[in-house]
This record gives C-alpha cells, structure tokens and sequence, in this order.
C-alpha cells in the first residue's frame, strides 16, 4: 500500500474521531479538549492547510507550484460529487470542531459530578 493511501486513511479516520469522539469514552473527551484546539490553531495558521494533506501530496508527488493544495475536505466533497466553496467547508469545519469540543466539555463536567 503507497504511503499517500495510508496517510489518506489515517486522515480519514481522524477527520471522524475528531467529530465524533465525544460519543466515546471520558477518557476520549479528555483528549478532545486537548487535541482539538491543537488541530484547528495548527490548520488556522498554516493559512487553512492541514500537515497531513501537505504530507499526502507530497508523498503523491503531485508537487505543483500552487502553494495552496487542494483540501482533503473539499476532495472528498467532490468525489461524492458535492460542489462547496472553500469558505462555506471552511465555516463547516469550523462548526463541527467547535461542537466536538463542546460536547467533549460538557460530558466532562457530567461524568464529574
């Protein structure tokens, strides 16, 4: 299996846990409150690019001379034939990171009391 594919699939996976992981354990809403606001500081100042993409185009080697790379979102969007601007994924991104991190902080406070 190319090493793209495997980054693609952890991506995936972690595009899920990140909007889902406060369904699971406390444990993982622990690690949500952490994790999340790491993410999405990383992607906002990387100008709205995620590492992992960056590592997934260039182990396709589909180097260009585009500084902006196609996101991983917005890929998977068009391969499910849904036509998004960038800035209303963006916004999407944004709402559900947001209520993932919500979510993980109030099971917290629950599971404590």
């Amino acid at each position: 299996m190319e090493i793209s594919r495997v980054i693609n699939l952890f991506h995936s996976g972690l595009s899920i846990y990140l909007s889902t992981g406060w369904l699971l354990s406390p444990i993982h809403n622990k690690i949500l409150l952490g994790f999340i606001p790491c993410v999405y500081f990383n992607w906002i100042l990387d100008d709205k690019q995620c590492l992992l993409t960056k590592l997934e185009y260039y182990f396709t080697n589909t180097k260009s001379n585009k500084i902006h790379y196609e996101g991983f979102i917005s890929k998977k969007l068009k391969s499910m034939n849904i036509q998004l601007e960038e800035t209303m994924i963006d916004q999407i991104i944004s709402i559900i990171l947001f209520h993932s991190f919500v979510q993980s902080y109030k099971n917290i406070i629950i599971y404590n009391q």
